[in-house]
């Protein structure tokens, strides 16, 4: 087992405040408890679909947004919802409205649209879940190659001190750990000779013929 915090999520995620009344708040949480779980068994896990209660729940904090902007006077009475709303939602998610987002973009939907109600601290809460939950699924990843391999958590602190300047693996972010789990196991296919070895090491041989015409041409430079 990996030398991770079994509570880091439990630490870094806090109850996000709901614009409903305590009563109507404990109820929803309820129902969007679904939605806020993310099952760190699947390594595509936040690539799922958001299913229907997850976007309805979604729905009502963008109209809660909605209405209280129009009552500051951020917004105009009589503005349109759909629209207003795809666009606020693209610029949390980078693209995809609620109807096309998929669970990584839950928390970050979630979180743009308590940020339009004021609601800082709920928002940052938000945020830091999907971060957490990113950050659990990837880890989950390499216990499970580590395991399949039978391979030491050792094998993979080696990678992330080399990549990342002798970081500890329980200080990388949900990238850094999935660039590990990927190196991992390009280097078990090169081993067992699976695959085609043109196909392995991509990034890396791309780096080094950068590197290499960089030099030729410092090279020419020099003789000009």
């Amino acid at each position: 087992m990996l030398p991770f915090d079994p509570d880091a999520h439990a630490a870094a995620t806090a109850q996000v405040t709901s614009y409903a009344t305590p009563l109507a708040a404990a109820a929803e949480a309820d129902r969007i408890d679904k939605a806020d779980r993310i099952d760190p068994a699947s390594e595509r896990g936040l690539s799922r679909p958001l299913d229907n209660e997850a976007k309805w729940q979604l729905v009502k904090v963008a109209k809660a947004a909605l209405r209280l902007m129009i009552e500051a006077g951020d917004l105009e009475e009589g503005t349109c919802f759909e629209t207003w709303r795809q666009a606020e939602t693209r610029k949390a998610t980078g693209g995809p409205t609620i109807s096309e987002a998929c669970v990584r973009h839950y928390q970050l939907i979630k979180a743009h649209f308590l940020d339009l109600q004021r609601k800082h601290a709920a928002a940052a809460a938000a945020r830091k879940k999907a971060e957490v939950a990113a950050l659990e699924i990837a880890r989950h990843a390499l216990r499970t190659h580590l395991s399949q391999t039978r391979q030491g958590w050792q094998a993979a602190q080696t990678i992330a001190s080399r990549f990342y300047k002798g970081t500890h693996l329980r200080d990388l972010n949900a990238k850094q750990v999935w660039s590990v789990v990927f190196t991992l196991r390009n280097n078990a296919n090169a081993a067992a000779g699976r695959g085609k070895a043109a196909n392995r090491f991509k990034r890396k041989r791309a780096a080094r013929q950068e590197k290499a015409k960089a030099r030729q041409s410092d090279q020419e430079t020099l003789r000009l």
